[in-house]
């Protein structure tokens, strides 16, 4: 299963998540976010990362309220795979190929139109905002029903409250093309837990 460990802060993080198993790497570049990471410490993480493991690992972008001349230089300057926005932007087919459109949503009835969806390569479920208007790494679990019936017709990242608890049960129902992890495997904010990183993905591998 292909596994985006999120919220990467540091060098050591990143190396421990792929030694440990992650397919790619996610970077919040969200200011109000309490895993913030700014560009030039993005950029010194992956230039201390071994040049193999470099060409090898997902790197992703977390974008909000950022335009698209932004994004594109942030994707210029580091080298970036994917993108993650939390609302649709207007660019062209090669960039939205790129993004993964993130969704906070609880029911079917709360989604875009299915013509917006599709304009997107990639479809994330997370748990609904709430109050704390965080977005994402809030721990909490997202509709699993929701993304079973997203996964079906979307390259789907589940994201949303996942620990070694119950990530085996929810690749199983939702088949998802990809899991999304942040706070399962920390224990502070932006600091990843080495032991709880190994059994994070020994769960995931165990069900494959």
């Amino acid at each position: 299963m292909r596994v985006k460990v999120c919220g990467i802060t540091n060098v050591s993080d990143a190396l421990m998540s792929i030694q440990h198993g992650a397919w790619a790497l996610g970077f919040n570049f969200y200011e109000k976010s309490p895993r913030y990471v700014s560009k030039k410490s993005a950029q010194s993480i992956i230039e201390n990362l071994p040049s193999f493991i470099v060409g090898e690992v997902v790197k992703i972008g977390l974008f909000i309220d950022e335009t698209y001349d932004s994004i594109s230089q942030y994707i210029d300057d580091l080298g970036l795979d994917f993108v993650q926005l939390y609302a649709p932007l207007k660019a062209d087919k090669a960039f939205n190929e790129r993004v993964i459109l993130s969704l906070q949503v609880a029911s079917e009835k709360d989604l875009p139109d299915a013509s917006v969806l599709n304009e997107y390569g990639y479809l994330l479920l997370d748990a609904p905002q709430a109050s704390d208007g965080l977005m994402g790494g809030t721990g909490r679990i997202a509709n699993w029903d929701l993304a079973t019936k997203l996964a079906r017709d979307y390259r789907l990242f589940l994201a949303g409250g996942l620990t070694a608890d119950n990530v085996s049960e929810a690749i199983h129902r939702v088949k998802p093309y990809a899991i999304d992890v942040v706070s399962g495997v920390e224990r502070a904010h932006g600091l990843k837990d080495e032991t709880r990183t190994k059994h994070f993905f020994e769960e995931c591998r165990d069900d494959n």
